[in-house]
């Protein structure tokens, strides 16, 4: 038998909730599975690293990607929030969130 991932999990449960009658008369219920199954089809993997100033966040985050993708020294270099997506990081550039 294959061992099932969290994400197929978490989408057969969302499924069958879907499917129940008694639930679809829920509004709010069903928007808040709909977010749900958003966030699980979604195949981008999100964590916030946060800490005091040189404190070695740039560098636990290049060591998880096992690259030196983000800038980091003795002294500060990142004062801001920073998004790093995969195959978007650019010369080792940082790229500001798009919210």
């Amino acid at each position: 038998m294959e061992k099932k991932t969290i994400r197929q999990t978490g989408l057969e449960v969302i499924r069958r909730l879907e499917n129940q009658e008694e639930l679809q008369t829920f509004s709010e219920f069903q928007q808040k599975l709909r977010y749900f199954k958003k966030r699980f089809e979604d195949e981008e993997f999100r964590i916030a690293v946060v800490g005091e100033f040189s404190s070695g966040k740039s560098t636990f985050i290049n060591a998880l990607i096992g690259q030196d993708v983000l800038q980091h020294a003795k002294k500060e270099t990142q004062t801001s929030e920073c998004f790093a997506a995969g195959h978007s990081l650019r010369k080792g550039k940082c790229q500001a969130p798009q919210w």
